[in-house]
């Protein structure tokens, strides 16, 4: 079994098959050129890569990109 992260809606998607056509079943968005993981594993995220990902250009910043509100 195999899993992908849609870049679009950010859901996980699970997939017998790690080639062939990839749809994401929330979105709709194609993500067959996305990589395939093992369904079962895990992965540790530098907590700073999504930081950089939402500020201007991938710099540090002391403002970023997205605002939270409450």
């Amino acid at each position: 079994m195999y899993k992908k992260t849609c870049n679009h809606c950010f859901q996980l998607s699970f997939s017998s098959q790690k080639n062939g056509l990839w749809n994401c079943p929330v979105c709709g968005m194609n993500i067959t050129t996305l990589r395939a993981y093992d369904a079962e594993s895990t992965y540790k995220r530098n907590p700073n890569s999504l930081l950089q990902l939402y500020t201007l250009e991938g710099k540090e910043q002391t403002k970023t990109n997205v605002s939270t509100y409450i």
